[in-house]
């Protein structure tokens, strides 16, 4: 019996397969929530954590109505954190600590973005 199972054994042929990549595609993001990231980013380069809401629809040159509405969407899929304050405050925005474990590659911030 073990004969006959080597044998059969020995016909068959093993395809390799390429190592699968760890690193996982950016999901396809509208160019302003790219340009909302990298904002975010190069400010958390320089140490600023969070960025209130005006300077970051200054810094990215997208519309107050349209950054709301790309925050939200960014929120969704745990890229950004907003930060609500019930007092007549101005929310801050901050990469959450979900997109900065590296989930995805990283956005290169000298890189142009079509339609800037």
């Amino acid at each position: 019996m073990l004969a006959e199972l080597r044998s059969a054994a020995a016909g068959i042929k093993i395809a390799e397969r390429p190592a699968p990549d760890v690193r996982t595609e950016p999901p396809d993001l509208p160019p302003e929530q790219v340009r909302i990231l990298r904002y975010l980013a190069q400010l958390a380069d320089q140490g600023m954590m969070k960025a209130p809401l005006s300077n970051l629809a200054a810094g990215t040159q997208v519309g107050l109505a349209a950054m709301k509405y790309h925050l939200a969407e960014l929120e969704k899929r745990h890229f950004v954190y907003v930060g609500h304050h019930p007092r007549p405050r101005e929310s801050d925005v901050r990469i959450s600590p979900a997109a900065s474990v590296g989930s995805w590659p990283a956005l290169d911030v000298g890189q142009a973005v079509s339609g800037d």
